[in-house]
């Protein structure tokens, strides 16, 4: 068996497409809190509370201020097994067009991969709609913190896409003011939606008019809207065959029917150990060429505060 992953010549030309791919066709790793590590099994995040003083205290010259703790916790997030996606070529196939049978299986594995850790992530968004608070690290209590929030959009009676469109757009705005309302302000927001209410939000006046919209913020003609409530407009389309199969979202959603999550980058952590990785190599006993694309992390649940579903 001869190894040939290198990170020069060839090998670096199907490292950079394999990056590239997974880029690509990743939607919710990037909207995560990536901590990467060297060895060993977790790493510990820091997670924030609401803890903000709604008194501040005046003292007079000479006097002391007045002490509030730090609302902290920390929440250790193990990392699991590798998860691999591996392509078999036939070694004539291989041997008559080495360079596009390779860069095929590299996008191949790379494009499994990215549904993969959407899936993963997804996941950990479902459970955190469930999350109770985090007991503090010594047991002694719980460090303040707030649930996932839900929007639920009545659409009853209404037919036309536009119609539907600002129906959404009110939704979100409602869903920015529950992040401001238990002070989720520090951090960029997405909204990761289905085709189906991308398609509205493009077709909505609020969305993309410029009577509304201050220079351009996307067009029917090219398919996009950017951003609505400072919120980035983003789609998957694992939400609803992933979002509806566990039963937190059914309990935590009441019977909707989930079309989006509104987070950002503190609801989960992703521990990572072995980044994006790809080996390639010939098998000489079975005359065959592989290629492998791996990678190692953990997920957890850090703070279902920063969380908002959005239902109909």
């Amino acid at each position: 068996m001869a190894v040939i992953s290198t990170k020069t010549g060839l090998a670096l030309q199907i490292y950079a497409k394999t990056i590239a791919a997974f880029e690509k066709r990743n939607v919710f790793k990037e909207l995560c809190t990536v901590q990467t590590i060297t060895s060993g099994f977790s790493h510990r995040f820091n997670v924030m509370g609401s803890g903000i003083d709604t008194d501040v205290d005046t003292f007079a010259l000479g006097g002391t201020p007045a002490e509030s703790q730090l609302s902290v916790n920390k929440r250790d997030i193990v990392v699991t097994r590798t998860i691999t996606s591996r392509k078999k070529i036939d070694n004539w196939e291989r041997k008559a067009a080495n360079f596009d049978m390779v860069s095929a299986a590299v996008e191949q594995n790379s494009t499994s991969m990215a549904i993969k850790v959407d899936k993963l992530v997804l996941a950990q968004l479902d459970a955190a709609m469930m999350e109770g608070q985090l007991l503090a690290e010594d047991g002694s209590g719980k460090v303040v913190q707030d649930t996932a929030g839900v929007v639920t959009v009545d659409l009853t009676g209404i037919t036309s896409a536009e119609a539907k469109g600002d129906e959404y757009i009110s939704a979100l705005f409602r869903a920015g003011g529950i992040l401001n309302e238990k002070d989720q302000i520090g951090k960029a927001r997405y909204f990761v939606t289905t085709e189906e209410i991308f398609e509205y939000l493009v077709q909505s006046k609020k969305g993309v008019n410029s009577d509304y919209n201050r220079g351009n913020n996307g067009s029917i003609m090219d398919g996009n809207i950017f951003k609505i409530n400072d919120i980035a407009i983003l789609t998957s389309n694992h939400i609803v065959s992933t979002g509806l199969s566990s039963q937190a979202s059914g309990e935590a959603l009441d019977g909707k029917t989930l079309k989006g999550w509104l987070l950002t980058e503190d609801v989960v952590g992703i521990t990572e150990l072995i980044g994006l990785n790809t080996t390639e190599w010939e098998e000489k006993k079975e005359k065959a060429y592989y290629t492998d694309v791996e990678y190692a992390c953990g997920m957890g649940v850090l703070n279902p505060a920063s969380l908002v579903a959005i239902a109909e």
